[in-house]
């Protein structure tokens, strides 16, 4: 029966003369719902580039890259029988890496060079089911594909000629001297990731192995576990293993080991996105800080009759802290449910602003990705919906405690 009345007068409370919600109050529901909005929108941006960015990533270099000496990996033939002998193991496939320029004309970029075979590349989904024109064959020596950034930049297309330039130690030679070689583009990728899309092509393994200078070598084994979560731990297993049974030194480089830079960033950038919304969450909870501040300064002459009648301070703090909830609920379901909104429809949005004011904001240059992700994960919800509920709770702490310890007996003498 008490909190039954402590909730009347709190509703009662935050309403003006005409039963409506006061100015001040909409302010505050207003700063509250933008915040959490924000909070949503963003961390919903931020999960879509760090999934994104990593099945990307994923899709196109392997969990695990085996390496040999700086000749290259001898007897790869024997150790990738070996590998993939593994039941753990769901792809191996020998490469060549190399870095060169690409040159067509008067334009050129640089590139990383990729050698393959042509069944192992046809299961880098995001090549092969991305691309327009041919793969090359397997024992082709002068075809590649290129990504469709990189054919942009060159303004080559399928059928046309380029040169690869590399620098190539030779036995004869004590400095690298360049390789200079001509192909022709047989097809062009859309991986969506603008970093491979710009920077990288791909050419038989044979090809590749003639323009690094590789005779029966190779770069290394690219290797996929058949769980990528644990795929460091397994493959460094079997590779201890083959190292000590084979009596060679092998070394190996995942794909976090390969990106550690670029993860780190990513999830530093998460933090701070969080930290600086959660500051504006904390500077719109002021607010309601206001607002009860306000209403107590107006109602002071009540919560003295109140407490000459009976009513505890205990009673007096609940019903401005829930005065001060109800304020902050509004603000954070109006919030959750704008941003989820924003959320499933900021492809629509983001296209609109393309269009209406000719600009690209979402340039792939930029962010690596083509496209603008987005996942909204229930656990970041339920964490936003956590984290506003205490910042509401404490912003009303404070007025609640001052309303309570009101003298009555001051309060109504200096009505007198």
């Amino acid at each position: 029966m008490c909190l039954k009345y402590e909730l009347y007068l709190s509703s009662r409370f935050i309403r003006d003369g005409k039963n409506k919600l006061s100015i001040v109050s909409v302010l505050a529901i207003i700063g509250i719902a933008l915040s959490v909005c924000a909070i949503i929108v963003t961390m919903s941006l931020m999960n879509g580039f760090r999934d994104e960015l990593t099945e990307r990533i994923l899709g196109i270099n392997a969990h695990v890259t085996v390496l040999g000496g700086s000749e290259g990996l001898a007897n790869y033939l024997d150790l990738l029988d070996e590998i993939r002998s593994n039941p753990l193991i769901a792809y191996a496939a020998p490469i060549i890496n190399s870095e060169g320029m690409l040159i067509r004309g008067k334009n050129a970029g640089g590139v990383m060079i990729k050698g393959m075979r042509i069944h192992d590349l046809m299961q880098k989904s995001d090549i092969s089911n991305n691309m327009y024109g041919r793969i090359f064959e397997e024992d082709s020596k002068n075809d590649i594909i290129v990504g469709y950034a990189m054919a942009s930049r060159l303004d080559a297309d399928v059928g046309d000629k380029v040169k690869v330039i590399s620098p190539r130690l030779t036995a004869h030679s004590i400095s690298m001297i360049p390789q200079i070689d001509s192909y022709r583009i047989v097809g062009v990728f859309h991986s969506g990731s603008y970093e491979y899309d710009n920077g990288a092509i791909f050419m038989s393994l044979t090809a590749a192995q003639d323009h690094v200078g590789y005779d029966d070598t190779v770069s290394g084994i690219e290797i996929n576990a058949v769980n990528k979560e644990n795929a460091g731990t397994t493959i460094l297993e079997l590779i201890q293993s083959i190292s000590r049974e084979h009596g060679i030194s092998l070394r190996f480089m995942d794909w976090i080991q390969s990106n550690e830079l670029f993860l780190k960033s990513l999830k530093m950038e998460r933090s701070v996105m969080f930290l600086i919304l959660f500051l504006m969450l904390t500077v719109a909870s002021f607010g309601i800080t206001t607002v009860l501040t306000l209403l107590i300064e107006n109602k002071k002459d009540n919560i003295a009759i109140m407490k000459t009648m009976g009513m505890n301070n205990i009673s007096i703090m609940r019903i401005f802290v829930i005065a001060g909830f109800f304020i902050g609920l509004s603000g954070m379901v109006i919030g959750v449910i704008s941003g989820l909104l924003l959320s499933f429809s900021i492809h629509g949005i983001h296209n609109f602003i393309d269009k209406l004011f000719g600009i690209k904001l979402f340039n792939p240059a930029i962010y690596f990705l083509s496209d603008l992700p987005v996942i909204v994960y229930a656990g970041d919800i339920l964490f936003t919906i956590a984290i506003t509920t205490c910042v509401i709770i404490l912003a009303s702490l404070y007025p609640a405690v001052y309303a309570s310890k009101l003298e009555s007996a001051i309060v109504l003498r200096d009505k007198v």
